[in-house]
């Protein structure tokens, strides 16, 4: 983690918002003794009713200095920056990427001996769709994956199921048949559109702001 940043972990209701929402109040002093007079914190959240109850508790702590703060969900900062880079994608409904993921199982050629293929098929027919749906999004595009060699040394925490290298060949080449149709129809999945946003922000440095994340 890169310093300066830090990461507390916990279950619902063990204190994480608060203690994300206090830290604002303790950058505002801390900007305040430095002298800074131009300033802008971003807290992020997922839905839009911890964004309501965040805004009421920063109102609490801060009074006038909210006008400080912007609090948003991370995904309509998701749609903002895509925006301002002018490179719009539709997003796909659920259904369809369902639909599509179905479709690029059944069209996926494995690669290597007839057993290797077969064994693929199998690995691929053995895994759950959701699980599988999962490992694409949350490990290859969350983590922007672009070689298969990358995703065989990826560490998975919390995926439960270890997965061998053929199997992992498998998922790749299934991954590999959905972007193509993805693609083919124009339109991104929600973890594309974020792995994308990320891609273009991740030039982009501003010593005047500091970002607070409740995720």
């Amino acid at each position: 983690m890169p310093q300066g940043q830090h990461c507390f972990k916990g279950g619902p209701g063990t204190g994480k918002s608060t203690i994300a929402l206090y830290r604002v109040r303790s950058l505002i002093h801390e900007f305040r003794k430095q002298g800074q007079e131009k300033f802008g914190i971003l807290f992020t959240t997922y839905t839009n009713a911890l964004v309501n109850s965040s805004e009421q508790l920063l109102q609490q702590l801060l009074g006038d200095d909210c006008q400080y703060v912007q609090v948003q969900t991370a995904d309509k900062i998701v749609k903002q920056v895509i925006a301002e880079a002018k490179a719009p994608r539709k997003l796909i409904e659920n259904s369809e990427l369902a639909d599509l993921l179905q479709q690029a199982i059944k069209e996926t050629q494995f690669n290597g001996t007839v057993a290797q293929k077969l064994a693929q098929k199998q690995a691929i027919e053995k895994l759950s769709f959701n699980y599988l749906q999962q490992e694409i999004n949350q490990v290859i595009v969350a983590r922007q994956l672009q070689m298969l060699e990358e995703y065989l040394s990826a560490p998975r925490p919390g995926r439960r199921m270890a997965l061998s290298k053929l199997w992992r060949q498998a998922v790749w080449e299934v991954h590999e048949t959905l972007q193509r149709l993805l693609a083919q129809e124009g339109k991104e999945t929600w973890h594309q559109f974020r792995a994308r946003a990320r891609k273009v922000c991740s030039p982009r440095t501003n010593q005047s702001q500091v970002r607070c994340c409740d995720h």
